[in-house]
């Protein structure tokens, strides 16, 4: 089970509190929290892939504002996140092709596009 908490994201680094996604093992209870970065915006399932995506925005930096800040793509494998991966500027929209090849990344200036095996 996997719940995503959106924090409370501002571009002030100062008062941004980045997301966070709770992952609840059924079998053991246990639960697991990873950091969602700032604005997370939902949670994509890849079944074939038996991975679950996670788009946000970098956190601010500390005592500015920042309104350039890149995009980060996470995703959890079995309950194990990996290392923010960095995808553009303000990401607002994630899919993963219907061969299951590859994911894109759809930003307020372009599109990026990964290879699902790349991530692996």
């Amino acid at each position: 089970l996997y719940l995503l908490d959106r924090g409370k994201p501002d571009d002030n680094g100062d008062k941004n509190v980045n997301g966070r996604l709770h992952a609840v093992s059924m079998a053991t209870r246990a639960v697991q929290v990873t950091d969602a970065g700032s604005r997370p915006l939902g949670l994509v399932l890849d079944e074939r892939g038996r991975q679950l995506f996670l788009l946000s925005v970098s956190a601010p930096a500390k005592g500015t504002k920042n309104f350039e800040r890149p995009g980060e793509l996470r995703y959890l494998r079995g309950g194990v996140p990996s290392a923010p991966i960095a995808v553009g500027g303000w990401p607002e929209q994630l899919e993963v092709s219907a061969d299951g090849a590859s994911l894109s990344v759809k930003r307020t200036s372009g599109l990026t596009r990964l290879s699902l095996p790349a991530l692996k």
